[in-house]
């Protein structure tokens, strides 16, 4: 799946304090090249943190 496939999608992920939900906003790359979901909650989070993905 395209990372921006991602784009409006409802995703489950763990942070460092628990399991979270919210809607991605965007899509990016950061200096080394990994993807990075920018999300409603304005948290940006690296795509291995992803869980879930829900329309």
């Amino acid at each position: 799946m395209e990372a921006s496939m991602l784009i409006g999608k409802n995703i489950t992920y763990t942070d460092e304090n628990q399991e979270t939900s919210a809607t991605v906003k965007s899509v990016k790359k950061n200096a080394d090249g990994n993807i990075v979901l920018v999300l409603s909650n304005d948290k940006e989070i690296q795509a291995d943190q992803l869980s879930s993905i829900s329309e």
